[in-house]
């Protein structure tokens, strides 16, 4: 029987076990977490077959292995499946940095495994964030960033991008570096705003009354600033020339702001709220024009479907062929 193995088994690497469960995926599904509780948790919730406590075990004879750990653990990672997992091996992440990622699978990979770089984009806040949270619908309908490595073959992208098409969710086919740049204003410009809110208001003066006025609009807006701060490092750190141009930007605009409101003209204000409001709720509500990059959703492709549906698929295909040759 074929093996997958998923490296971090919380909301992303139990929810993807989940998915294969639910397209039918015919592989021996391993898991690997640091933490053997929520290791465990995930198998009892049905999202792998087997729990593995060390890594280059969990990772033999594994066709594919999918990375869900944090940015800050997948260097070390990968030099682990770099040294024990088989020839042949396809990887892939979830990581919200590709840039750094896709240099350390070059470094760290040997020529006859293939990186393809992925990103999950979760646009619906789950129940909870911790794998008590996973389902197999959560990538339903969203993009699913796929970065591939130069050197990685053709078969290993297609096999990733059934994977992301399996699990329901739609490939969106991008360069590292767009990735990264594109991520950086969405995704990671948040921490570094939510982190200097907070760092300013608990450094002032006036820091043990501000504290009074915390509600949960406070713990909304400053939520990146909640992230585990190894975490945040390496987002910054991996991602901080696209961070400075877009902290550049921001503060250009923030002086507009700042203009606007003192010279307190209400006309002016008046007009740029109401399409800002309607550009937020189009966006939240995916309303969105895809670019040629996009890939629609699709069900469970053929490489997957050669690469661990095995003989049940073949025996799909005869039974078909046996069927269509019955006497009417």
């Amino acid at each position: 029987m074929p093996r997958i193995t998923i490296i971090g088994t919380g909301l992303i690497g139990a929810s993807i076990g989940l998915g294969l469960k639910k397209v039918g995926t015919k592989a021996e599904i391993v898991g690997h977490d640091r933490d053997q509780a929520i290791a465990k948790r995930a198998q009892k919730l049905g999202a792998l077959d087997r729990v593995d406590w060390n890594l280059p075990s969990a990772l033999v004879e594994t066709s594919l292995a999918i990375i869900a750990t944090p940015l800050s653990a997948v260097h070390r990672t990968l030099e682990v499946i770099g040294q024990e997992a088989p020839a042949g091996c396809v990887v892939t992440d979830t990581a919200r940095a590709k840039v750094p990622v896709l240099a350390w699978a070059d470094e760290l990979l040997p020529d006859h495994m293939s990186f393809v770089g992925g990103h999950p984009l979760i646009r619906r806040a789950p129940v909870d964030e911790t794998v008590e949270g996973a389902s197999a619908d959560l990538f339903d309908e969203l993009p699913y960033c796929i970065c591939p490595s130069p050197r990685a073959d053709e078969d290993a992208v297609r096999l990733v991008s059934d994977l992301v098409g399996g699990l329901g969710a739609r490939c969106f086919f991008l360069d590292p570096a767009e990735h990264d740049g594109l991520a950086a204003a969405v995704n990671h410009l948040p921490l570094v705003m939510a982190s200097a809110l907070v760092e300013m208001l608990v450094s002032h003066p006036a820091w043990r009354d501000l504290g009074q006025f915390v509600t949960y609009e406070f713990e909304r807006d400053t939520y990146s600033a909640g992230t585990e701060p190894s975490e945040s490092l390496a987002l910054l750190l991996g991602n901080r020339e696209n961070l400075v141009r877009w902290i550049d930007d921001y503060m250009a605009q923030l002086q507009a702001w700042r203009d606007r409101l003192a010279a307190g003209e209400p006309d002016d204000l008046g007009a740029v709220l109401p399409p800002i409001h309607k550009a937020r709720e189009r966006w939240l509500r995916g309303e969105v024009e895809e670019t040629e990059d996009f890939m629609p959703r699709y069900g469970l492709g053929g490489a997957l479907k050669r690469a661990f549906l095995g003989n049940l698929f073949q025996q799909d295909e005869r039974q078909q062929e046996r069927d269509a040759n019955q006497p009417s």
